[in-house]
C-alpha cells in the first residue's frame, strides 16, 4: 500500500523537474532495458531505449541541451530522436510498442498510441457552407 501511495504521488508530480534528475532517469532506463544509453552504439538494442529516454525527458520539460549533455549527444540528435519517436507512434510501430510495454506505468503516459491511430485513420476536411465552416472526419483508405 505504501509503495502505491508513493507511486501515485510521483505520478502526480512527475512533471516537476526537481523531483526527477536526468541522471536518475537515464539509470532507470538503463536498468529497465539492460543497456547503457550513453554508449555510442547504433544498434536497435541501444537506439530505442535512447529514443524513449529522449521523449520522456522532453515530456518532463528538460531542455534539448540538458538531455543531449546527459547522454553525450548533441541537442540536434535529441530533436531527431523525438521526431523519430513521434513518427513511430503515428505509424503504430511494433518495435517501439514492445519497448514501451517494458516501461512502468508512469512512463507509458508519455507515449499515446491512440493519438497516432487517430491521426493515421482519420482525415479532417473543411467544408464552407454560407458563413459556417464545418469540420468533419472521414476514413482514409490506408
Amino acid at each position: 500500500m505504501m509503495t502505491w501511495i508513493i507511486n501515485l504521488y510521483f505520478m502526480r508530480n512527475l512533471k516537476n523537474k526537481k523531483l526527477m534528475k536526468l541522471e536518475d532517469l537515464a539509470k532507470e532506463i538503463n536498468s529497465i532495458f539492460e543497456v547503457e544509453i550513453q554508449k555510442k552504439k547504433r544498434s536497435n538494442k541501444y537506439i530505442m531505449p535512447r529514443f524513449i529516454f529522449m521523449q520522456t525527458a522532453k515530456s518532463l520539460k528538460f531542455t534539448l541541451e540538458e538531455i543531449g549533455d546527459s547522454i553525450g549527444r548533441h541537442h540536434t540528435t535529441v530533436i531527431n530522436g523525438v521526431r523519430k519517436v513521434n513518427g513511430f507512434i503515428e505509424t503504430n510501430d511494433d518495435v517501439l510498442r514492445e519497448h514501451i510495454n517494458k516501461l512502468p506505468l508512469i512512463y507509458k503516459t508519455f507515449f499515446n498510441f491512440a493519438d497516432g491511430e487517430i491521426k493515421r485513420t482519420l482525415k479532417m476536411k473543411l467544408i464552407k457552407t454560407n458563413s459556417l465552416k464545418i469540420l468533419y472526419a472521414t476514413r482514409t483508405k490506408n
